[in-house]
């Protein structure tokens, strides 16, 4: 999509448009590229979907009973840590089938949140407070850029997680292919017998991967609950950590990759958005909902040229 088509919306519909994608890239750029460091490592974590819905989770929990932001994120990253632990133990130390680990893992997730939110809602509910809300991260707009059409109120006046996120892609692009540790990890993914066979430590360098993952995943759900809303719903990732991993397929395993594939689905979402919000109670808006899921699909059957994983993703590393 060119600027030129957006700059001819109407204004109401740039800044739906805008705040949606925005709104939708966040947590995917988050929760991918930390995904990307760790499937280039060699391990697989299909259970991101379950670590962003216990950050969001943690994060509203956090930021709730401590009135502060800041302790919410520092939440949602010390749960999700603690899952990556888990995952990395049971994965990288004990050989569990990646696969089936990660798939626990989000049912674990999915049915731990559940019952602890309706816990603590049934506790609200009788001390007289409606619903759970938690401390909203503050916007810190850009001089300058924030005064731009749409984009401004949206791309540069947003939370510290929105930058965060966009910073991501270069910084991780940065360590993958300019640092030595960069390449020591590329090598772990791709063979790690001669990795250890040049001093490169490969449960150490996996493990550090995952948690690194799990930490990003922590801040996508966060995010969700206190950096765009300021609540919890039960299932609130909706399946993004699912296209966070399609993402990376998507993008090659390469962080720029990943951000032109999250453009794609964001502006999917966006469009679903504005037109969604012309027709709302509509038997189209259903279809409207499915935009950005079909577009996942769509985006990856389509997608031109040869795509090669990580040699030794997914695969059981036995040290000689």
């Amino acid at each position: 999509m060119s600027f030129g088509f957006f700059s001819s919306l109407p204004e109401g519909w740039q800044v739906t448009l805008a705040s949606s994608a925005v709104a939708f890239a966040v947590p995917l750029l988050l929760a991918a590229i930390g995904e990307c460091i760790v499937e280039r490592a060699g391990v697989l974590n299909i259970g991101v979907e379950g670590m962003m819905l216990a950050g969001a989770l943690a994060a509203v929990l956090g930021s709730y009973a401590t009135h502060s932001p800041w302790l919410g994120l520092l939440a949602a990253i010390g749960v999700t840590l603690l899952m990556g632990a888990a995952f990395a133990a049971l994965t990288v130390y004990r050989n569990t089938d990646q696969v089936v680990t990660g798939t626990a893992l989000n049912l674990f997730a999915l049915g731990l949140t559940g019952a602890v939110y309706f816990a603590v809602t049934q506790r609200l509910t009788a001390a007289g407070t409606p619903r759970l809300v938690g401390a909203k991260l503050p916007d810190w707009p850009i001089p300058g850029l924030a005064s731009l059409p749409a984009l401004g109120a949206t791309l540069f006046s947003g939370n510290v997680l929105v930058y965060l996120a966009f910073l991501a892609v270069p910084v991780s692009a940065f360590f993958l292919g300019r640092t030595r540790p960069g390449l020591q990890l590329r090598a772990v993914g791709e063979y790690p017998q001669a990795a250890e066979a040049t001093g490169t430590r490969v449960r150490r360098t996996r493990t550090t991967a995952v948690l690194f993952g799990a930490a990003l995943a922590g801040l996508a759900g966060a995010f969700l609950s206190i950096g765009h809303v300021v609540t919890f719903a039960e299932n609130m990732t909706a399946g993004k950590g699912f296209i966070a991993l399609a993402l990376v397929i998507y993008g090659r395993w390469n962080p720029w990759g990943v951000l032109a594939g999250t453009g794609v689905f964001s502006l999917a979402w966006g469009l679903a958005a504005v037109l969604g919000s012309e027709g709302r109670g509509k038997p189209e808006e259903v279809f409207l909902l499915a935009l950005p899921y079909l577009a996942t699909v769509v985006a990856l059957v389509l997608r031109p040229g040869r795509t090669t994983s990580p040699a030794a993703l997914g695969q059981v590393y036995l040290s000689g």
